[in-house]
Order: structure tokens, then sequence, then C-alpha cells
């Protein structure tokens, strides 16, 4: 009797709309995001570099300085809320010194003799002082 046939046009335009804003979404979580991702992690890498600076320049100001002094070290960084799209984990990173029990980077003092005040606090005998290197590790979603 009477046929339509638009009601299977409609829902197949639905459909195709659908998978189409699906691909657009799953293109931007796939190139957009990790683009946007990567430009903030170098920011956040530059901001650590300018940071270890400091922490070096208040390694090299504290000898025979009595005062105390902090430097902060941004670890990980945060990225934007996105309403569409999901981030990966926050990223982090590590501090940690190395190679302090290493013999092979350790100063020793030897054949010295203490004069003035310096003779006050030693006494000229061989001394070895560990040392090593404040290494910084960061943990970006890659």
């Amino acid at each position: 009797m009477f046929r339509d046939d638009r009601g299977q046009s409609i829902q197949i335009g639905a459909v195709l709309l659908f998978g189409a804003l699906v691909i657009a979404l799953a293109g931007y979580q796939a190139f957009v995001v990790p683009q946007q991702n990567e430009r903030l992690e170098f920011s956040h890498s530059q901001t650590v570099q300018d940071e270890l600076q400091d922490l070096r320049n208040a390694f090299v100001s504290a000898t025979g300085d009595a005062s105390r002094r902090s430097v902060s070290v941004t670890l990980g960084t945060r990225y934007p809320d996105r309403i569409f799209a999901v981030n990966p984990g926050p990223p982090s990173g590590s501090l940690r010194t190395a190679g302090t029990t290493d013999p092979g980077v350790a100063v020793s003092i030897e054949n010295a003799r203490a004069s003035g005040e310096t003779g006050d606090f030693w006494d000229g005998t061989d001394r070895v002082y560990s040392t090593g290197s404040v290494v910084y590790r960061p943990n970006y979603n890659v």
C-alpha cells in the first residue's frame, strides 16, 4: 500500500555522521593531543634546566657560607584539562645523586700542609672526599 523508505536514509545518515565524528575525535586524540603535550613537556624541560642551573649555583656558592638556601626543582608537569580528549597520566621525574660511592670520582688531598687558620681544623693528614653528581630523569609519557 503506502511505502515510505525515508526513515532508513535518515538512520544511515545519522550513523555515517556519527562515524565521521568518531573518526575526527580519534584523529584529534592521536595527533593533536600528543603534539600539544610535546610542547608542554619541552617547556617543562626548559624550566627544569633553569632550576638545575639554580641548584648548581647554590652548590657552588655554598662553600664557606653558613646561610641556608633552598632550591626547588619541578619534577613533573600537568597536562591541560580536555573536554573530549583523554590525557595520559601525569608525568613525573626523579632527582638523585649518582657516583657518591664510586672511588673513581672521589677527591683526595695528599701531601698538603695546613697553615694559618686552616691548621685550627685540619692537621694536614690525607683526606678523601666522596663526590658525585645530581641526576634528573624525567618520566614523560612518550
